[in-house]
C-alpha cells in the first residue's frame, strides 16, 4: 500500500508531543495538502490553537475523505467551525468544557461518534476502539483479523457507548 504521511505543524521545527516525544514536521499548516484521504487530529492542548491551524482544518474539511479526532482533537476541530451542527465527542473529562466553548456542536457522551466523514473519539483508549471500528467497516475481514491479532487488540472488549 502506497501511503504518504504528513506531519503538520506551524513551522518545520521539531514539535514537542506528550510524553516528551519530538516529531519533525514535514509541512506547515500553510503548505499541507488539503485533499487528504485521512486527516487525524490528536489531542492537543485546547488553549493552543494557531490561527493557521484553524484555517487549515476548515479548508481540509472540504476535501478530506475522512477526518478522525482523538481526545481533545475534536475541540480543536470545533474551533474552526467545521463541527457546527454535527454530532461529535471528545475526552469525557473535557465534555462539559467542550459544550461551553462550542455550543454549536451536538456533543455526545460516547466513546466515539460518527457524523458522515467525521469520526470523533474520547480519550486515547477510545480512539483505539474507534479506529478498529472504522477498519472493520472498511477493510477485508481477513486483513483486519490478522492485524488485530498481531497487535493483540480485541476491539470487542468495549463498544461505542458508555455503560448506562
Amino acid at each position: 500500500m502506497d501511503i504518504t504521511f504528513h506531519y503538520i505543524s506551524t513551522n518545520l521545527e521539531p514539535a514537542m508531543m506528550t510524553p516528551s516525544i519530538k516529531i519533525i514536521p514535514t509541512c506547515t499548516y500553510d503548505t499541507a495538502p488539503r485533499d487528504l484521504d485521512v486527516l487525524i487530529i490528536g489531542g492537543p492542548l485546547i488553549s493552543h490553537r494557531p490561527p493557521t491551524a484553524d484555517k487549515f482544518m476548515k479548508e481540509a474539511a472540504k476535501d478530506a475523505k475522512l477526518i478522525m479526532t482523538i481526545c481533545t482533537g475534536a475541540m480543536w476541530l470545533a474551533s474552526s467551525g467545521v463541527l457546527d451542527g454535527k454530532k461529535a465527542t471528545t475526552n469525557r473529562c473535557a465534555l462539559g468544557v467542550a459544550k461551553q466553548m462550542y455550543p454549536e456542536v451536538d456533543w455526545q457522551d460516547e466513546r466515539w461518534t460518527i457524523d458522515g466523514k467525521f469520526w470523533t473519539s474520547g480519550g486515547a483508549g477510545a480512539g483505539n476502539y474507534m479506529v478498529s471500528a472504522y477498519i472493520k467497516e472498511h477493510f477485508e475481514k481477513p486483513i483486519v483479523d490478522f492485524t488485530l491479532e498481531l497487535l493483540d487488540f480485541d476491539p470487542t472488549v468495549r463498544g461505542r457507548y458508555y455503560a448506562a
